[in-house]
């Protein structure tokens, strides 16, 4: 077997989570059987349920829906997911498989962005860290992951989101109207391209109100809204110039 990536033929083998990476680049193998599968009862695939010792039998493709969903229930057991949340994340990364965009990715990223997704269009309260921690990834790995799912499929997370938040923010800081309504400009003309789609509704009003805060010299600082919102300076800062190239 040939790493696609970097053409290593040498892999590492994670028999825990039924999968082997490159030993050099980390890309996850699609073809990989492992030789020993943990003692599950029934591992759920399409919508089927497979008894352990008929794994060896299945197609390429439902030994991958079987190592994700096998993923998918630690990540149910450790952030204590409700069953609709757990059906939701499947059907999401089985329209990725069905539509050939799982190849060279790795499963687990992949399915921590399914579940955020599911769980942000559901309005269900998330984890990022705890979501990594269970996937032994970095929160930058499942933010690349949602923005990869939305780029290439329909999954959106709803925009209320930030126009539910942006309301709070109003309230919270008191704007005038004038003001509340130029951040609501600001959102609307944002609404027309793609840069909302996998942002954190937070960050995102947040950058806004400080954006407005700046036209309309309120005198909010940045120091000030990132304490208030629980926003990391740095990504409001980043975020804050980018909102105010695209509306430039």
């Amino acid at each position: 077997m040939e790493c696609n990536e970097c053409g290593s033929r040498k892999f590492n083998i994670d028999s825990a989570n039924e999968e082997s990476s490159c030993a050099r680049c980390g890309l996850v193998a699609d073809d990989y059987t492992p030789e020993a599968i943990r003692p599950l009862k029934l591992v759920r695939t399409a919508g089927t349920n497979i008894e352990p010792n008929r794994f060896k039998s299945m197609t390429n493709e439902d030994k991958n829906l079987a190592k994700a969903f096998t993923i998918l229930r630690r990540i149910e057991s450790n952030l204590k997911l409700p069953a609709y949340l757990v059906d939701d994340s499947m059907i999401i990364y089985e329209n990725l498989l069905d539509a050939g965009l799982i190849i060279g990715k790795s499963i687990d990223e992949l399915m921590s962005g399914c579940v955020h997704i599911a769980c942000k269009k559901a309005n269900f309260p998330i984890d990022v860290i705890s979501l990594a921690i269970t996937i032994d990834k970095d929160k930058e790995a499942i933010s690349k992951a949602n923005k990869y799912i939305i780029k290439n499929t329909e999954e959106k997370v709803p925009l209320e989101q930030i126009e539910d938040k942006l309301t709070e923010i109003f309230i919270k800081f008191r704007l005038k109207a004038r003001a509340a309504w130029y951040a609501m400009r600001v959102l609307k003309r944002l609404k027309k391209t793609n840069y909302l789609c996998g942002k954190n509704p937070c960050v995102i009003s947040a950058s806004i109100l400080y954006l407005t805060s700046t036209i309309k010299n309120l005198g909010l600082t940045q120091e000030e809204i990132s304490s208030v919102l629980n926003v990391r300076p740095r990504t409001l800062r980043w975020r804050y110039k980018e909102i105010k190239e695209l509306v430039a």
